[in-house]
């Protein structure tokens, strides 16, 4: 019952992600809207197609700088479990 558990809070927790990412697309549509600029319905696709690549750039850009290297690391340092497991490791 417990893993069954586990497992659908991992589904919710991903799943929450894509909603994240329609809200940030609303949120740079409602913003260049309220600029003054009038869209026009084939707009859209190309802000949402806009938008995926600049986060695929800043995604690619983070990984490349190492940060999310450094990140797991970090998470990977402070993890009890972690370092449980490397002590029983080096015995």
């Amino acid at each position: 019952m417990i893993k069954r558990l586990a497992r659908y809070k991992i589904y919710i927790d991903r799943s929450r992600w894509y909603f994240v990412l329609i809200q940030f697309f609303m949120i740079v549509i409602m913003f260049i809207e309220s600029q003054g600029f009038v869209l026009e319905f084939y707009h859209y696709p190309l802000i949402v197609i806009g938008v995926l690549l600049l986060l695929l750039v800043a995604g690619y850009i983070d990984r490349a700088s190492g940060i999310i290297k450094a990140e797991q690391q970090f998470y990977a340092d402070e993890n009890p479990f972690f370092q449980e497991m490397i002590r029983e490791i080096k015995k």
